[in-house]
């Protein structure tokens, strides 16, 4: 079994478990893998890692992996992350704050938003979104879900942006088009 758990620094504690640890008391093999690319905020560093069930299937994964995988700048950048913990904690609290009330808006605005543990939310628009990172101001980051396949009218998922910019953001989705205070 492999777990991704890139996002887990965001769960709510109330919410969290350890995947590992059933695993291991079920008596069957796992690898977690773990990213210093969203909490941590090294994603221009490409740094990752992974926790084995056992030294054989660490042995097999190591098999499989790049010798210079991890530039020294960016393996120096995680070290320092993995010793500052109260900025994390700041970074993850504040991600958890600006998610509940981003979540909160669009709720308010007619959309359907899905509940998340993650640092973006997905909603469904009464039509299909015509919002982009251009239009709705800096720090504001946004997937279009395109075609889905979903049966939702108008998938998108943003990025909680930062508070300095959610005051100017926040009413983006309830209008047809948005006006940026970003620079083109």
């Amino acid at each position: 079994m492999v777990f991704d758990e890139a996002y887990r620094e965001y769960l709510d504690p109330a919410l969290a478990f350890d995947p590992c640890a059933i695993m291991r008391e079920a008596g069957l093999d796992w690898i977690s893998l773990r990213t210093f690319s969203k909490a941590y905020g090294l994603a221009g560093g490409r740094v990752g890692y992974g926790l084995c069930a056992s030294p054989a299937l660490t042995r097999a994964l190591h098999k499989t992996r790049n010798p210079f995988a991890v530039k020294a700048f960016a393996g120096a950048a995680a070290r320092a992350a993995l010793q500052d913990q109260a900025h994390l904690a700041r970074t993850v609290a504040l991600a958890r704050s600006e998610r509940a009330r981003l979540s909160a808006v669009l709720t308010a605005a007619g959309h359907e938003v899905v509940p998340s543990q993650a640092n973006f939310l997905f909603f469904r628009t009464p039509t299909r979104p015509r919002i982009s990172p251009r239009r709705c101001g800096v720090g504001a980051c946004w997937s279009r879900a395109g075609k889905s396949r979903l049966p939702w009218t108008g998938p998108a998922s943003p990025s909680p942006p930062r508070p300095k910019t959610t005051p100017s953001w926040m009413p983006c989705p309830r209008r047809k088009r948005c006006r940026s205070p970003a620079p083109r």
